[in-house]
């Protein structure tokens, strides 16, 4: 058992082998392109995780490393997606080497320095990352600069995924031109010949007389049967909107009772933030979406703390 343990915590993943496998890598953009669709798609638990794999390359990369616009802009997702409540221990560690690191880069150009910059206030929001604390006119300028770099990040989002919806019903439109494509070739292969035969035509409308005549006979026995299914097909349709209304009701519900747990974890420094981004929110306007969970966020905030019930078989609740 204790030789289960031992080999266990040996083959754990550390910062420094996790570095020194990717930096090893003579070509990185597999890795790169991996992690970029794992960041559009993970959870908060997995962004933990990812997010400290990338930290790890920044905390332990060798003298000579200069990190690419691509790594730099997957640790800013996977610290977006990090959200309120305590880190793990393993973050906590590696996030502040990662900022002791970038900060010591010779990093040449302008856009590497802004992103450089803007990686670094994202990291300034951990408290394991904060060496002092800021004053309030600092505080106000990085809530405007972190709420301008919210609405950045929803615009591409937004943005990829219309691009992909693009690209899937271009695609589309490709697969049925090819499928279209013979038929019409056929077609013009009949025009071109030019025959036309007197039996067939004949024949062809003593069959359609015949189906017509069947088809009003289908239709003749068949309007009760048109008019149930009339029936269940409205009562469908108005049963839909009631389930949809429950459903939105249930998810509003859990939204809220998230919004009001990370506001009681939240400290009063980082709730002052909070409401100061709140009331720029609410100044800027927007979509109807965002002012949605600005009315979410101010109900939070202003609910009473949540306290401990007690059953009558002295159990909490």
């Amino acid at each position: 058992m204790l030789a289960m343990k031992r080999r266990r915590v040996q083959s754990l993943n550390t910062p420094e082998k996790l570095a020194q496998k990717f930096h090893s890598r003579a070509d990185k953009s597999g890795v790169l392109q991996r992690f970029a669709r794992k960041a559009r798609i993970c959870d908060k638990r997995q962004a933990r995780r990812y997010a400290f794999h990338v930290a790890s390359w920044f905390a332990c990369a060798p003298p000579y490393y200069i990190p690419g616009t691509m790594e730099m802009g997957l640790l800013q997702k996977f610290l977006s997606k990090l959200g309120s409540g305590q880190l793990p221990c393993r973050l906590l560690k590696v996030l502040p080497r990662a900022q002791a690191a970038l900060e010591r880069m010779n990093l040449r150009g302008r856009a590497l320095e802004q992103q450089r910059q803007g990686l670094t206030r994202r990291l300034r929001r951990f408290h394991c990352c904060r060496t002092t604390v800021p004053s309030a006119a600092e505080a106000q300028e990085e809530c405007a600069e972190e709420w301008m770099e919210e609405e950045e990040e929803e615009d591409e989002e937004e943005e990829e995924k219309e691009g992909e919806e693009e690209e899937g019903q271009r695609q589309h439109e490709e697969d049925h031109g090819s499928n279209n494509q013979p038929a019409c070739d056929t077609e013009a292969g009949c025009t071109d010949t030019g025959i036309v035969e007197v039996e067939s035509s004949e024949a062809d409308g003593e069959a359609r007389d015949f189906d017509d005549h069947k088809r009003l006979c289908l239709e003749r026995s068949s309007d009760g049967e048109t008019e149930k299914a009339s029936v269940a097909v409205h009562q469908a349709e108005l049963a839909a909107p009631m389930e949809r209304a429950k459903r939105c009701s249930r998810e509003a519900s859990r939204h809220l009772f998230r919004k009001i747990n990370e506001w009681t974890n939240m400290l009063n420094r980082e709730k002052l933030v909070c409401l100061e981004k709140l009331r720029l929110a609410s100044k800027a306007g927007g979509s109807q979406a965002k002012l949605a969970e600005v009315v979410c966020a101010v109900a939070a905030a202003l609910s009473p703390p949540r306290t401990l019930g007690q059953t009558r078989y002295g159990d909490y609740v």
